[in-house]
């Protein structure tokens, strides 16, 4: 199976009714993705998804939650589990008030456990996309940090995004691999540099998201990274496409790391 992915708010432009989420699916079918992450809408036919994905060829492997809502959407995870043997659910970022201090930081870890509790009982672990706020220091630890620090490993496994990695201030491949034991999903985002204008300040400089290959990461260090730490999917996503085609974009995403032993 394989281990390249799709985040599909990526395509979220494409997919705004049955019939242009199926005209996008066969496109990325035919580029060569078999796995997407998609937020499954709570009006969806899980039948009908589940008879078009299988059509192509594809699986859904998660789709997401907000975390204070999942105790009322077990029956709805349940039922996403039936139709598409889920193992995983995401869960939207945490509220910029758990930054306040440290406290506030583990009210918000509180809630992740009591909702992680219940999709356990599924089979269900949750995943926790982290973004570049989430390396914002609380008395001198990164808030993403102390999430890892007090959430069960059990519950709540981590998602992190190279592009945002990076935005933080950290090193992407030496992050996955400090934090590999907790790492299942890994998002594959560029992180390129937009090209300045004339008058624009110096000190302005504009980091835009970019197929994977066409920025300035070391996807060579990624992706070793990645293999050490064993992760199950690397997703490909590109919040912005600036104009360009965006199915262009992500075949572009695709070939490189299919090319580079992101697949293996």
């Amino acid at each position: 199976m394989s281990k390249i992915a799709l985040q599909m708010f990526t395509m979220r432009d494409y997919t705004k009714t049955n019939e242009e989420l199926e005209k996008t699916l066969k496109k990325l079918r035919i580029i060569g993705y078999e796995n997407i992450q998609y937020t499954v809408p709570d009006d969806t036919d899980l039948t009908k998804l589940k008879s078009l994905t299988e059509s192509l060829g594809m699986h859904i492997i998660s789709s997401a939650f907000k975390v204070e809502e999942i105790k009322n959407k077990i029956s709805r995870i349940d039922a996403l589990k039936a139709a598409f043997g889920f193992r995983y659910i995401g869960i939207h970022s945490m509220p910029y008030s758990a930054l306040d201090s440290a406290e506030a930081m583990k009210r918000y870890c509180d809630v992740v456990n009591e909702a992680g509790a219940l999709t356990k009982k599924l089979g269900i672990k949750l995943l926790y996309h982290s973004h570049a706020f989430e390396f914002y220091k609380i008395d001198g630890q990164r808030a993403i940090d102390i999430l890892e620090k007090n959430t069960d490993p059990e519950i709540l496994t981590l998602m992190p995004d190279t592009h945002w990695i990076q935005s933080g201030g950290a090193d992407p491949a030496d992050y996955i691999l400090a934090h590999a034991d907790r790492i299942d999903f890994l998002h594959f985002k560029d992180y390129a540099i937009k090209k300045p204008q004339e008058g624009d300040k110096i000190e302005n400089v504009k980091k835009i998201f970019a197929p994977v290959g066409r920025g300035n990461l070391d996807w060579k260090k990624i992706i070793a990274a990645a293999k050490k730490a064993n992760t199950l999917y690397n997703i490909v996503e590109q919040d912005e496409s600036y104009g360009e085609d965006v199915f262009e974009c992500v075949k572009a995403s695709y070939d490189f790391m299919k090319r580079m032993g992101a697949d293996e």
